[in-house]
């Protein structure tokens, strides 16, 4: 008898379809605004218990453990990659996973009959077409739309609804809303002027505000690196500004910089030493002692990184190819050196980031001293306003005019701050997660547009091309999954003949009964983004477990599924 620590394709393919169906099972009782919460609960060292009351899809993901390693391997991976979904759109997890177990069974049975290679060239068609009908259907962003995609995302909470219209009909569409908890009952709003990146911090060892996840530095030194740090040179400087501001102040017991670092990429010949660094941070366990320092690289918004080190005031750390006007450049203070980098540095009053973006509030140069708009700021706006409308005389795609409106956008936008209040820490942080889902959807419909919830539109979108081109199998396993999830959706409610008549009745009209009202109002409403979203989930968790073919545990005791017998 041999022992070994690879499990075949076929006994994977059962676990794997168990381990979704298991999933959505549970997952699914979270499912819209008719569902109730799961109580979480957690032991900490003291033998006592924290417990969380939440109907969040991923929330419940998270919470969910197994025994098997391939059970694991797949919850794993769908709570790494539907965190895309809560990131971009708040909501849409449950959605995900029920999704994906509807589809990835009906792809094992194709595979009796097709070759993988061909169900996974009809699928990406497939998906890739979806996606693009969706986004053909979205319809403008108002403060009206907004109000009712807040009483979806917060099931029915009309005084955050009413609050969230009111933000965007004072601030506009571009107003920039973060989510926090208030102090007391009530809750409030804050204003700021201010810019953010969507990128936030790269690793948990920075938070020092556990309570909104955040890390937040006071009047940091703010240093840009302009070319991704991944030379001698450019190592250098970063590790010299670090070491002097952070590094050394506590070998020494003086008191350190604050001290915050963009770069569009760091170079993996860092990783010994920031895995250093991230060691050295999670060493305080008192957030107020914690250094600091904050990371921000993986920047990918080009043109807002460089508007937001202008007001910040921050010289540009950059690459020279030319030695000889490197040297001119040191001797007009124009490039750093290891001796004088740590002086080529922007400020604002605070910078903030968490999982997904960093507001730079006040940036240094933004102002006057008596709180007018800085000239700097003015000329800036005014010369991107000059170039956008040079572009559209131009005759410019999109891609040029929207990255133009983007950037005066930014620039222009408030920050606001809502601060949920309640009666009890649990009572705000539940309230507040549904806020926070409510903002991600408003700021993604404002973006893109809008569309209906429910997974409507995926499902009109899928039907529309699978009445339109059959020879497709995989348009007709795609909208079946929607109708499937459509209809578990409407029995949460209604029996199952009522809900089935319902789904029937909503393709005619073409949209959504409400649940709340048993109306057709035309008021279930999300970001249009949100199925698209969804859809890319699907695909890669999807694509990933179809196209493997064996797994291999860490070791044979991990192998609880098979044992291979041999003559």
């Amino acid at each position: 008898m041999i022992v070994s620590n690879v499990v075949p394709k076929e006994k994977l393919r059962k676990v794997q379809s168990e381990t979704l169906q298991y999933l959505k099972e549970f997952i699914s009782t979270s499912f819209g605004p008719m569902a109730s919460n799961s109580i979480i609960t957690k032991g900490i060292s003291d033998g006592s218990v924290i417990t969380q009351y939440s109907k969040d899809g991923h929330t419940i993901l998270k919470n969910i453990l197994f025994n098997g390693i391939i059970e694991r391997s797949v919850r794993s991976d769908l709570e790494d990659l539907t965190r895309h979904i809560v990131k971009t759109v708040g909501d849409g997890t449950t959605s995900a996973v029920v999704l994906s177990s509807l589809i990835f069974d009906e792809l094992v049975k194709l595979e009796t009959s097709d070759s993988p290679y061909e169900i996974m060239r009809q699928f990406k068609e497939a998906t890739k077409a979806i996606k693009e009908k969706i986004k053909s259907r979205a319809r403008k962003f108002t403060p009206e739309t907004a109000y009712d995609i807040t009483l979806i995302s917060t099931n029915g909470n009309k005084e955050v609804a009413a609050n969230i219209r009111n933000i965007y009909e004072q601030f506009g569409n571009d107003v920039f809303i973060d989510v926090s908890t208030s102090t007391t009952t009530e809750s409030y709003l804050k204003t700021y002027d201010g810019m953010t990146l969507e990128t936030g911090y790269g690793d948990t060892a920075f938070i020092n505000n556990s309570k909104k996840g955040v890390a937040s530095i006071r009047n940091p030194r703010i240093y840009a690196f302009e070319d991704p740090v991944d030379t001698p040179e450019m190592i250098a400087l970063f590790n010299a500004i670090i070491e002097k501001n952070i590094v050394k102040p506590y070998q020494t017991g003086s008191q350190p910089t604050p001290t915050v670092i963009l770069a569009p990429i760091v170079s993996r010949d860092l990783t010994s030493y920031m895995d250093q660094l991230i060691n050295f941070m999670y060493q305080f366990k008192n957030e107020a002692d914690k250094p600091p320092f904050l990371l921000i690289s993986n920047i990918y918004q080009k043109e807002q990184f460089v508007d937001i080190c202008r007001l910040c005031g921050c010289k540009p750390i950059k690459k020279y190819i030319n030695p000889d006007q490197q040297k001119v450049d040191i001797e007009k203070g124009l490039a750093p050196t290891i001796e004088t980098v740590t002086e080529f540095c922007g400020k604002a009053d605070i910078v903030e980031s968490d999982i997904s973006k960093t507001k730079f509030i006040n940036p240094a140069l933004m102002h006057n001293e008596d709180g007018t708009l800085s000239d700097t700021f003015n000329t800036l706006v005014k010369f991107l306003e000059a170039e956008l409308a040079k572009a559209y005389e131009a005759g410019e795609d999109n891609n040029v005019t929207g990255t133009l409106k983007r950037r005066i956008n930014s620039l222009k936008a408030n920050m606001v701050e809502y601060l949920v209040g309640g009666v009890s820490a649990t009572d705000r942080d539940a309230v507040r997660d549904l806020v926070e889902d409510a903002v991600l959807n408003c700021r993604s419909a404002a973006r893109n547009g809008v569309g209906y919830g429910a997974n409507f539109e995926g499902l009109i979108a899928s039907l529309q091309l699978a009445d339109a081109l059959p020879e497709n199998k995989l348009y007709k396993v795609i909208s079946d999954a929607y109708l499937n999830i459509l209809t578990t959706l409407y029995k949460s409610k209604y029996n199952e003949e009522k809900a089935k008549e319902l789904v029937q009745e909503s393709i005619e009209r073409g949209m959504p009964i409400n649940l709340r009202t048993d109306e057709f109002d035309d008021k279930v409403l999300c970001s249009i983004d949100t199925d698209i979203v969804i859809l890319e989930t699907i695909s890669k968790i999807v694509t990933l477990m179809f196209t493997s073919n064996q797994f291999i545990c860490p070791t044979p005791a991990d192998n609880q599924y098979i044992t291979l017998n041999t003559k």
